[in-house]
Order: structure tokens, then sequence, then C-alpha cells
């Protein structure tokens, strides 16, 4: 009867590191408060980039692959104000009056567990090296991205995750223009892209209803 406890307690324990290591899930990005959700249209499996034009401040373009054979790119412009979307091709370079969205100041907080955990690997990069251990950080419960910090932080989206090691990338995915009017957040869904769009003083000025 003792044998067949232990036993049950490894096999228990032994599922439980596997959850641990292997189980992974990241849920779908929620915004939160006032924003623009708009579903992009794209066939490429890179994530498309978002670009500002000075003399268009009430829209932003999305950028959906590589130049055509006439130098320029499909974009979508997408109307901030009301989410209408256009197909435009664009010219790209210093001289073109766009300018990409860079990493802003919004930052990645996780409610929940955040610890760097052990995974095993093959081989080691860059320097080589043969089977071992390197440490990967790993979120469980509500991650959000947020702006401003103490009484000031606002949540701009949220998303559930257990074992997540996406934190960067989610980070990642946030951007705002040169202006500091927008903050740009494209992540991909189901459908293809989805666009998060944000004003950036009224997101740092607090919630507002959708």
């Amino acid at each position: 009867m003792k044998v067949k406890r232990r036993m049950s307690v490894l096999i228990a324990v032994g599922l439980a590191v596997v959850v641990c290591y292997v189980v992974q899930f990241d849920g779908s990005l929620h915004p939160v408060g006032r924003a623009l959700a708009v579903s992009i249209e794209s066939s490429t499996l890179v994530t498309p980039t978002a670009v500002f034009n000075d003399q268009d401040q009430d829209a932003v373009y999305v950028v959906l692959g590589g130049p055509r054979t006439d130098g320029r790119f499909d974009t979508s412009r997408v109307d901030a104000r009301t989410g209408q979307q256009s197909r435009v091709g664009i010219a790209l370079g210093p001289q073109s009056g766009f300018s990409p969205l860079v990493e802003g100041e919004v930052r990645l907080a996780v409610t929940g567990l955040s610890i760097r955990r052990p995974v095993f690997h093959l081989l080691s990069f860059p320097g080589g090296g043969g089977p071992g251990f390197h440490l990967v950080d790993s979120d469980t419960g509500l991650a959000k991205l947020t702006i401003g910090t103490g009484a000031t932080e606002r949540t701009l989206i949220t998303r559930w995750v257990f074992n997540s090691s996406a934190g960067a990338e989610l980070r990642s995915l946030a951007a705002t223009d040169a202006k500091g009017k927008y903050i740009a957040v494209i992540s991909r869904t189901p459908p293809g892209w989805t666009l998060y769009l944000f004003d950036r003083v009224i997101a740092a000025a607090g919630p507002h209803s959708t």
C-alpha cells in the first residue's frame, strides 16, 4: 500500500514538473479603456510595422510587407478617430515624411508570479557548448502593458499568461510616434493581425469607456 502511495506521489510530482516546464499559455490581448481595435488584412507572417506622417496626424499607417517593384510600400492607412482603413502606396526613407513608431515608455507588469526557471538545451549559443540548462523568464498571472508610474500609472492592455516567456515580445509590440501622439500595439490574431491604437494623452490621463 505504501509503495503504491509513493508511486502516486512520484507520478503527481512528475506531472507537476511536466506542466511547469512544458505547458505554456499566452491568452488573447484585451485593451483597457479607450482604444481602437482594428483588424489588419495581411498575408505576411512578419509582424507589420506602423509608421507616422507629420502631415497626416489623424492617422497611423501600417506597412503590410516589403517594397513593391516600384519601390513603394503597400500600407493600410488607419484613421485614428474612426478606425476606417484605406490602402495606400507610400515611399519610405529620410525624405519621405514618414517615420517609424519607436519604443516608448510603455512598461510590462505582471500581477502574479514572475521567476527565472531553468530550461534544458542541447546546444548553447552564442559561443557554442554542449547540453545544459539556461534560465528564462517565466510569468504566470495577469500581464499588463502600462504607461506612467505610481499614481499616474494606467493600464493599456492585459493578457492572462501561464508559465510564459513572451513578456519581452509583448513589450516589444508597443511603440509610439516621434510626436508622442499615439501608442500602437500590433498583435497576431486568428483572422490575421490586430492594431490596438491608443491616444497617448488620453491613455496617460486615465481610462475612458470604449
